[in-house]
């Protein structure tokens, strides 16, 4: 079954690390503290524009930043399938 986040702005820190469950960010556009999708099954951040804290690639899905503008703290891009920064 497929899951999503339902909310447009996540207060806190957003750690995904190893989550299967959860597959699409939904309509989510900041994220306050750090996020981390470090084997996750999120392939696309959709319609996220900032991450407040640091941001973990680190062994994820994801290939496109798409519509990420900014990232609040540092960006963790070691074994990333990363290819291209969208708009950051």
């Amino acid at each position: 079954m497929k899951s999503k986040i339902n909310t447009k702005i996540w207060e806190g820190n957003l750690d995904l690390r190893g989550n299967k469950t959860l597959t699409d960010l939904g309509q989510l556009k900041e994220i306050k503290g750090s996020a981390n999708f470090g084997n996750s099954n999120i392939e696309d951040l959709k319609n996220l524009t900032r991450i407040g804290g640091n941001a973990y690639f680190r062994n994820s899905q994801i290939k496109n930043l798409g519509n990420l503008k900014e990232i609040g703290g540092s960006a963790i891009f070691e074994n990333s399938n990363i290819e291209d920064l969208g708009n950051l």
